[in-house]
């Protein structure tokens, strides 16, 4: 693997280094830069989570990776830092990098903050290629980071949670499972509403050269109309007319009416221009798939000017928005991508994938505002397991019932405090928004107590197993 060569490291990291005309060096360490009136305060452009708000995201991290296993992805842990040339060589632009730099003397490093988890991933696939067998799907929840200038929904670290799929020669099943597989880890978490938006390259492209747009202006022109918002068309017409040359304002015009179709699939019946018909079916394929894997009918809907910013997509792509409220971005999205792996390889591998990223954030932001989180619990335990006195064997029982509580699949608090008061320790469980404390109060006397029903929720029992189907009862 190539080290980043002086010009890459120039560009990635225009604020760090200063160019001497013979070679590039580091400008000199000043710990003043690092100096800040508030240690504690929050930075910028990174969540600051209160207890919670971290536990539901504590929670969507346990869900969504077991509806990933569930389909057969296998979970990556993948290095926090990749050389900035290849962070470089696919989709990362130079501002968006953060580099990374020694606090001793200020000194510039070869390495970058990853931008996304798909680079990365290729990296591993191609440093393991002849160990991997394929067709190799993986799940990755993990940070990104771009430097960007932070502003609501637009975070330099955030939260992504992937999936993908690589293969030789993918098919549109492969395209489906990815899919559905996404729209399953969304339900997961309580999301509900939401619709699937789809396109293919192949059928983008098709109106584009319909347009008279030259073959080598294609993927600019892509990225234009993939801007494309409610409030900013005049801005992409312009844009478009700069980019492609005797482009006027009519045939800018005539090409976004061309692509302006939103809706089902199944409802589409313009005719397609040469090059679009295979792009087309593929997509009818998906979403035939999807729902024979239990996605709702409805849920996925064909966009016809959704193109995608990146330009390592090839194939399917998609993007994912909550009904009424677009207004906060994409939700999850993603698509078919070749020859990634090729590029760090060296070889030719032949590999395709095909990955779903679910914007875990900014989705986390989207149900804050709309005020549907259920932001009562500072655990994720359903169970607290206390006792009244540390004497009598009340100690020894609530260990043994908080043991076998656990054994049973569900989840405990155990109470470790200095005060061993039962109101204090009922108390704690309000705080924590626990629902069920089970309350030793002498070896022969267990007690469940259901908070959200106060006196009228309690339960008193003699055995831990009864203790344990109570539980299994309340359907822990």
């Amino acid at each position: 693997m190539s080290s980043c060569s002086d010009a890459v490291a120039a560009r990635a990291y225009p604020l760090l280094l200063t160019d001497t005309g013979a070679q590039t060096e580091a400008i000199p360490f000043d710990r003043s830069v690092y100096r800040v009136s508030d240690p504690i305060a929050s930075i910028s452009g990174y969540t600051d989570y209160n207890p919670q708000e971290m536990t539901v995201m504590s929670t969507w991290l346990q869900s969504i990776p077991e509806v990933y296993r569930s389909y057969g992805y296998t979970g990556i842990v993948l290095r926090p830092l990749e050389y900035a040339e290849n962070l470089l060589k696919k989709g990362g632009l130079d501002k968006q990098i953060f580099g990374v730099s020694r606090l001793q003397d200020g000194s510039l490093t070869k390495y970058g903050l990853p931008f996304d988890r798909t680079v990365p991933m290729a990296l591993f696939i191609a440093n393991h290629y002849r160990e991997i067998s394929f067709p190799y799907k993986r799940w990755d929840i993990n940070y990104s980071y771009r430097g960007e200038h932070a502003k609501a929904g637009r975070y330099r670290a955030f939260f992504q949670a992937d999936n993908d799929i690589v293969d030789k020669k993918l098919t549109f099943r492969a395209d489906a499972e990815s899919i559905a597989t996404m729209i399953k880890a969304l339900e997961s978490i309580g999301i509900r509403g939401f619709h699937v938006y789809l396109n293919h390259i192949s059928v983008a492209k098709a109106f584009i050269r319909a347009a008279g747009v030259p073959d080598a202006l294609c993927n600019d022109v892509l990225r234009i109309i993939d801007k494309l918002k409610p409030d900013n068309r005049a801005e992409v017409i312009v844009e478009l007319r700069e980019t492609v040359p005797g482009f006027g304002e009519a045939a800018a015009e005539e090409l976004l009416a061309s692509m302006s179709y939103q809706g089902p699939l199944s409802e589409f019946t313009a005719p397609l221009p040469e090059g679009g018909d295979v792009g087309f079916t593929h997509l009818v394929n998906v979403e035939r798939m999807c729902i024979a894997m239990g996605v709702t009918p409805g849920t996925i809907l064909l966009d016809l000017k959704l193109t995608r910013g990146l330009d390592y997509y090839t194939g399917i792509v998609f993007e994912s928005f909550i009904e009424g409220r677009e207004v906060y971005g994409s939700i999850a999205s993603g698509g078919r991508y070749s020859d990634l792996v090729d590029g760090f390889s060296g070889v030719s591998t032949g590999l395709e994938g095909v990955g779903a990223s679910i914007g875990l954030t900014r989705l986390f932001d989207v149900m804050k505002a709309e005020g549907v989180l259920d932001l009562s619990k500072q655990t994720t335990a359903p169970v607290f397991v206390g006792y009244r006195t540390l004497a009598e064997g009340c100690f020894e029982k609530a260990l043994e019932v908080a043991k076998e509580i656990r054994a049973a699949g569900i989840d405990v608090e155990f109470y470790v405090s200095e005060t061993v008061r039962v109101k204090n320790q009922l108390t704690l469980c309000n705080n924590k928004g626990i629902p069920f404390a089970v309350m030793v109060m002498n070896p022969d006397e267990i007690i469940i107590k259901e908070l959200i029903l106060g006196d009228a929720g309690q339960i008193a029992h003699t055995s831990t197993a009864d203790v344990v189907a109570t539980l299994k009862g309340k359907g822990l």
